[in-house]
């Protein structure tokens, strides 16, 4: 199975590390143009020298999925650059832990559901004026198993990724007759910069996943390529659960 994105456009928001990283990174290593986003630079700059040094084709722009007007730019760019969009891949998230009781409806609340939720919203909506008129895309969001379990301390967070796979179904039904798939991928625990090492998650680890181990964000990019491929082309308002066997 070959699987290229050779004069494909991809943007991936939240790619300047962890899963949004390695996403963008194996969509240029399948011939794709990747535009990596978020809000460091430094560390975006890395993400696109390593595709470049692998002979891949990518550009940063800095984007603050928080802000309307930062991601109109970002859509505004891309098509000035390239003239088209074919896969938007919504990974941008933000993971809060507090006691229910104790969350601020005016700070934490808000936030996740900014950026874990509106974002999403706000993007595709731009995206779609484009993969509209040329009546061909793919749009991935990033939810969590956090939707399906539930978890102490993480309300808000589980219910704003439980947004996101009735956002998906709902956008796969109302844009599928008309070219765009829209899929959701809800990761388990995967070694990311937000995940801590060692003690009581090693312990959860080996209690909760039947693999004994937590993911690699590879492991969740290599399937975001597939179904965006020519060879999912049937797959669409799904919710496809990579952790391992944690909910199983």
């Amino acid at each position: 199975m070959n699987i290229s994105f050779e004069g494909k456009v991809v943007i991936v928001t939240g790619s300047t590390s962890g899963i949004g990283a390695a996403t963008a990174e194996a969509f240029a290593k399948a011939g794709a143009d990747v535009i990596v986003c978020g809000r460091r630079e430094d560390k975006g700059t890395v993400v696109v020298e390593k595709i470049k040094e692998n002979g891949g084709k990518a550009v940063f722009i800095q984007t603050d999925v928080s802000d309307d007007s930062s991601m109109d730019h970002l859509v505004e760019e891309v098509v000035k650059k390239y003239g088209k969009i074919d896969v938007l891949v919504n990974n941008a998230g933000v993971y809060k832990s507090f006691a229910f009781e104790q969350i601020d409806m005016e700070k934490e609340y808000e936030e996740v559901f900014t950026i874990n939720v509106r974002s999403y919203i706000y993007l595709s909506k731009l995206v779609l004026k484009y993969m509209l008129k040329q009546k061909s895309g793919n749009i991935i969001n990033i939810s969590s198993v956090g939707a399906l379990n539930g978890g102490p301390g993480i309300a808000t967070y589980c219910a704003s990724k439980g947004a996101i796979l009735q956002l998906t179904r709902s956008m796969a039904k109302e844009f599928g007759s008309r070219g765009i798939r829209v899929n959701s991928i809800l990761p388990g625990l995967i070694h990311t910069e937000m995940m801590p090492e060692g003690g009581p998650m090693d312990q959860i680890i080996d209690n909760m996943i039947p693999l004994k181990r937590a993911g690699e964000s590879q492991e969740i990019a290599h399937p975001i390529l597939f179904i965006c491929s020519q060879y999912a082309s049937f797959i669409n308002g799904a919710s496809i659960v990579i952790d391992g066997g944690q909910s199983a």
